[in-house]
């Protein structure tokens, strides 16, 4: 799915779909980072995007919206997987 109304070329931004609990943060040596967050009811998000990651650690408190990262320019695209935990 691509819309380029979601992703404008200045808004590399990646944020929390809903509150939780960061559960694992990592970036690969080729630069795709993946960012793991335990929500309510065992719902659990994977988020995974060429870029950075910063300041998340593995049980801090994050809120709908709150920042993730951002997208590498060079490489817009990002996976995000929801998942029954």
């Amino acid at each position: 799915f691509k819309s380029d109304s979601a992703m404008a070329p200045t808004d590399r931004e990646v944020r929390a779909p809903w509150p939780g609990q960061v559960g694992a943060v990592f970036s690969t040596p080729e630069g795709i980072s993946s960012v793991e967050i335990k929500h309510d009811q065992s719902l659990v998000s994977r988020i995974v995007f060429p870029g950075d990651v910063k300041g998340l650690r593995e049980g801090q408190e994050v809120q709908s919206g709150a920042k993730l990262g951002a997208i590498d320019a060079a490489a817009p695209w990002l996976q995000w997987h929801l998942v029954r935990a």
